[in-house]
C-alpha cells in the first residue's frame, strides 16, 4: 500500500489595486513579519516583473477578493 501524504502550504496574499497607469500591490506572505508593497506600471515587461516575483515565493499565490479568494499562480 502506498502511503499518501499531502501536506497544503500557506498561501502568499496578494492583493491588488488595478488603475489606468500604475498598479499596487500589497504582499504577504506567511512566513514574513512586514508586507511588502510593490508599483507595477501597465506594461507587460511590468507584469512578467511581478509574476517572477510573486514565483519567487514558491507557493500557492491567491487574490483575496470579496466574494472568495482566487488563484493568481
Amino acid at each position: 500500500m502506498t502511503d499518501c501524504d499531502i501536506t497544503a502550504s500557506a498561501p502568499v496574499l496578494a492583493a491588488i489595486d488595478i488603475s489606468k497607469e500604475r498598479h499596487e500591490v500589497l504582499i504577504e506572505a506567511p512566513d514574513k513579519k512586514r508586507r511588502r508593497r510593490v508599483s507595477v506600471l501597465n506594461n507587460l515587461n511590468e507584469f512578467d516583473r511581478l509574476i517572477s516575483l510573486l514565483r519567487s515565493y514558491q507557493r500557492p499565490v491567491v487574490a483575496p477578493t470579496p466574494i472568495y479568494p482566487c488563484r493568481v499562480l
